[in-house]
């Protein structure tokens, strides 16, 4: 028999009629030494749109989420002063990474443009995603609401609408109305259904966590299948940091990462019963989601050894 391993990168943007801009946002970075600065931090990272949030925040948006102690985390805000003396009160020393995200992507897009502008029939057909550089969503129009955009990635049929998504159509981690409501999630279930039976593991790839993810988000009781699950990881694991030395942490996405639900990797899993349902957060990098042109091709190299160590592992 034949045996397939599937893996889908989930790419989604939006065209804004006005252009989106981040001047004064900044991006902090702060690491917790206590339980309880790890716990404020978690709780706040899980809190459900403004919920729990310092007053007068508009955005929080974790680039890095908090996992573990001496771990550092990367917080995405709008108004930064008073993030910092929040941090402050609750005993941390956060540092500042960017202190103007939109000039940092200005400098960022710029720099992009130039490197194809020498070039090739590439340029006549390349899109920026310049309305929204931060964009995660799909470009869906939600009739019940000015806001726009579905995150696919919980849109999934796994304890769909459950903790770790959204009902509101402004958040980033909007659901969506019903499970597979979103053409691209369709796409991605037809094709997975037909392969029924056949495929061996699907791998989802994001950005930037730096962890391998096993099911399940939205629960801490372990999959059954749990310990084969750990023996892959630790294989793609160990490939990746043999390559550069990059360390990537491995679990339930409930335990490393954060609550999640209606994610591909536990409809794979719970659903499909495909047991190797995985995402793949790629290295963190000092510029959080917007990866440095520089660590492109490491950030690829890496990954895909740990991908084939797995693949290797797994027949």
């Amino acid at each position: 028999m034949k045996r397939l391993v599937i893996f889908s990168v989930f790419m989604v943007a939006l065209a804004w009629t006005q252009k989106t801009n981040y001047k004064g946002y900044k991006l902090l970075r702060v690491t917790p030494q206590t339980k309880e600065q790890l716990a404020y931090l978690v709780n706040l990272s899980r809190s459900p749109d403004t919920k729990g949030w310092p007053s007068d925040l508009k955005t929080l948006d974790f680039w890095r989420d908090p996992t573990t102690l001496a771990q550092s985390v990367d917080i995405f805000t709008d108004n930064g002063a008073l993030m910092e003396q929040e941090l402050l009160s609750k005993g941390m020393q956060p540092s500042t990474l960017m202190d103007d995200v939109q000039s940092f992507l200005d400098r960022r897009q710029a720099e992009n443009a130039n490197s194809i502008a020498a070039g090739s029939r590439f340029t006549e057909t390349y899109h920026t995603y310049e309305e929204d550089r931060l964009w995660r969503k799909n470009r869906k129009i939600n009739p019940s609401s000015p806001c726009i955009g579905v995150d696919t990635n919980r849109n999934f049929d796994a304890n769909f609408g459950g903790v770790g998504s959204s009902d509101n159509p402004c958040s980033d981690t909007y659901g969506g109305p019903s499970a597979f409501s979103e053409a691209e999630s369709q796409a991605m279930r037809d094709i997975l259904l037909s392969l029924q039976g056949r495929a061996k593991a699907a791998v989802s790839i994001h950005n930037n966590a730096q962890v391998w993810i096993s099911p399940y988000g939205y629960t801490t009781e372990r999959p059954a299948d749990y310990a084969e699950m750990e023996r892959i990881m630790t294989a793609g694991a160990a490939a990746i940091e043999a390559t550069y030395g990059t360390n990537y942490p491995f679990g339930p996405g409930s335990e490393v990462l954060y609550f999640t639900s209606g994610t591909t990797k536990d409809y794979v899993y719970g659903t499909l019963g495909i047991v190797h349902g995985y995402t793949l957060e790629l290295r963190n990098t000092p510029d959080g989601f917007v990866t440095p042109t520089t660590l492109i091709a490491p950030v690829a190299t890496e990954a895909w050894n740990g991908i084939k160590a797995m693949a290797n592992a797994i027949v």
